[in-house]
């Protein structure tokens, strides 16, 4: 009796697991692309790393306003318009990247 209770214990906790960890990583089911004006932006990481993210605040054409990841090097201006890249995760979760020109 013990047994099988630690034995449905467990297939319990490793289902809890695997559901995590889709969750933590949430492939991308589709992706749809958009286009936008930069309303303002967001440098983050440390200035010495090579590579910084930069988060631009967007104004898409279809009225939402969205936190869009970008990997740019130059100083972004508001007003420029970009191209926006919306994936939909298979939990239904939404990120926003920018797409290079």
């Amino acid at each position: 009796m013990l047994s099988a209770t630690l034995l449905v214990g467990a297939v319990i906790l490793l289902i809890l697991l695997l559901v995590a960890l889709v969750w933590k990583f949430d492939p991308p089911v589709r992706s749809n692309l958009a286009s936008g004006v930069i309303i303002s932006w967001h440098r983050s990481g440390v200035p010495s790393e090579a590579r910084q993210w930069t988060w631009l605040f967007v104004k898409i054409d279809d009225g939402r306003t969205v936190r869009v990841a970008s990997e740019r090097t130059a100083q972004p201006k508001v007003g420029d318009r970009v191209r926006v890249q919306e994936r939909t995760g298979l939990f239904g979760t939404r990120k926003f990247f920018e797409m290079p020109n």
